[in-house]
């Protein structure tokens, strides 16, 4: 953030440092292809 880069912060109350449950792991995994789609896929 500090060099101007794009960031998305994605908290999960129900966890510490490590995702563990499945569902949040999912919502984790759609949500950084989501991010990779928007801005990587045309480059």
């Amino acid at each position: 953030k500090e060099n101007d880069g794009i960031v998305d912060s994605l908290i999960f109350p129900d966890e510490g440092h490590i995702i563990s449950k499945q569902t949040n792991r999912i919502t984790l995994y759609r949500k950084v292809v989501e991010f990779l789609d928007r801005y990587l896929k045309n480059k």
